[in-house]
């Protein structure tokens, strides 16, 4: 709530242009489709993770002797290419996967990062419900 009350002006202030905080206008409304896009997206975090810290970070750490640094950030570009957007959203992913690759690694496992990928993405369409955002 405070990035929502406190970030989006100072962010606004640095860029030059408006924050578009609505991803999910369609669940405004409608219980059935906040469901929806809700099992949308748990699946689509399970999929992210598995595939970004539970398959290209461990082939770093299998195929390197490098410090697990080298691990993360791979996995972070690799997000950050998959994402679409301009560049500040590239910036944005690569940071995200960046954290969510230091979770990975002191955590031993996925779990950590998914379930922070999914109070992330489910806040977000919580907010959007209760149109909070948007």
């Amino acid at each position: 709530m405070i990035a929502l009350v406190a970030g989006g002006p100072f962010v606004e202030l640095l860029s030059g242009r408006t924050v578009e905080w609505s991803a999910f206008p369609t669940v405004r409304g409608s219980g059935s489709q906040l469901l929806m896009v809700a099992l949308i997206e748990i699946a689509l975090a399970i999929a992210w993770e598995l595939s970004l810290r539970g398959w290209i970070v461990e082939r770093v750490r299998e195929l390197s002797s490098a410090p697990p640094i080298l691990a993360v950030l791979v996995g972070a570009i690799a997000e950050a290419l998959l994402v679409p957007g301009d560049v500040a959203a590239r910036i944005g992913a690569a940071l995200f996967g960046a954290g969510l690759g230091w979770m990975y690694i002191a955590s031993r496992g996925a779990l950590a990062p998914i379930c922070a990928r999914l109070a992330f993405v489910l806040g977000a369409v919580v907010l959007e419900a209760l149109q909070l955002i948007g």
